[in-house]
């Protein structure tokens, strides 16, 4: 089957759903393409926390392979930074290519509206899954240029029984159903994987990197990936336990690179607190699994990404905000109150303080990712979906 994903931006070295998901589909046989622009995601602070992996942000538009991958990139163009940008040329490329399959990530894109509009005059199904977050969405507010997409995205994209519609997370479906007034039935939720061959425990591995990194083996390690910016609040894993550090052997291991925003306030913490704390650069994806075997617990106090979703492959026990509800479903961790210290501080000292408990949690989060959060399974319910 000939499948393509078309995209807004695609940058395979940090990794991200859609580079996995394609990666299964030619595992399983299919000829996969990735359709999307000449420009990276327009992370916050760009030039510190991504450039290092990434290099410029825009580039001359060009095909290339990406690990069996064929990826176009098209001339981006009418920008509305980090939701929707206009790829020259789409159509002329889903002709010539004759695709069966389209998976078109976000609801609310340019590529997305064209192709639920033209797609009566054409044979291939059409999947448009929602990367909505929500954090993104916790305070938007609804000024006419909300309303309208949202009016076109139901009109044109949501209300037709030809296309089939995905969520990522179970808060994702949920917004999706409220926002466009939807049936349960019409959202169908497919939960991101890992690939559980990388993530996963090595207790030797685990020694020796603590070896490399001058870390005790005796230390909890408490692990925070990702930008380490105002937004996200790493540091606020200390502010909880500040008063508790004395007597608990911990570590905050923080791997991403530190926003502009947000360096005063990390130089602060680091100077009262930086016995307790350990920051290294941005890795690639290709070399971040070796942090989450080395460490203990997993945490993000605000905003969680696909990153839990490693941990919980890494049989780490995590700590997330319960919207995300479904990545705590193997009794695997524990859920905290957005941006509420109080919960965030009994959970952590709640595993801090009970290796048992930590032992038990992984041990549920691996068994997690094997049965379910797989990249494996994940690619076959979206092939799924076209069938139904």
């Amino acid at each position: 089957m000939k499948i393509v994903h078309v995209i807004n931006y695609f940058q395979h070295q940090l990794g991200y759903q859609e580079y996995f998901i394609a990666k299964e589909q030619i595992k399983a046989g299919h000829e996969v393409y990735i359709i999307t622009s000449n420009k990276y995601f327009p992370f916050p602070d760009y030039d510190n926390t991504v450039k290092p992996i990434l290099g410029e942000r825009e580039f001359m538009p060009k095909n290339e392979m990406v690990e069996g991958i064929n990826v176009i990139r098209l001339m981006g163009k009418y920008e509305q930074p980090g939701r929707r940008i206009w790829l020259t040329g789409l159509m002329k490329n889903i002709i010539k290519i004759k695709p069966d399959y389209i998976l078109s990530h976000g609801e609310e894109t340019y590529s997305t509206f064209i192709l639920s509009a033209i797609k009566v005059f054409f044979n291939w199904k059409l999947v448009v899954d929602s990367h909505s977050h929500n954090h993104e969405n916790r305070h938007l507010k609804k000024g006419i240029k909300t309303i309208v997409l949202q009016f076109l995205t139901r009109l044109i994209v949501l209300r037709r029984k030809s296309i089939k519609i995905a969520a990522t997370t179970e808060w994702n479906k949920q917004y999706l159903i409220k926002t466009y007034n939807l049936k349960d039935c019409d959202v169908t939720l497919i939960p991101n994987g890992s690939e559980v061959e990388r993530f996963k425990p090595d207790i030797n591995l685990k020694k020796s990197l603590r070896e490399k990194y001058r870390i005790q083996q005796s230390k909890v390690i408490i692990l925070y990936t990702g930008k380490i910016s105002k937004e996200k609040n790493p540091l606020a894993i200390i502010e909880a336990i500040k008063n508790d550090l004395s007597r608990l052997n911990i570590l905050l291991l923080l791997i991403g690179n530190i926003q502009e925003d947000y360096k005063e306030y990390f130089k602060f913490y680091y100077r009262k607190f930086g016995n307790y704390i350990m920051q290294l650069p941005a890795a690639a994806n290709s070399e971040i699994h070796n942090f989450y075997i080395m460490s203990d617990i997993a945490c993000w106090p605000n905003q969680s990404s696909m990153s839990a979703i490693d941990a919980i492959s890494s049989g780490l026990p995590i700590i997330v905000v319960s919207d995300l509800k479904e990545r705590l479903a193997y009794n695997n961790g524990i859920g905290i109150d957005f941006n509420d210290i109080t919960t965030l501080r009994s959970a952590l000292l709640t595993l801090i303080e009970n290796e048992s408990l930590r032992e038990n949690m992984g041990i549920n989060s691996r068994m997690f990712a094997e049965k379910q959060l797989n990249w494996k399974s994940t690619s076959e319910k979206f092939i799924a979906l076209t069938e139904t």
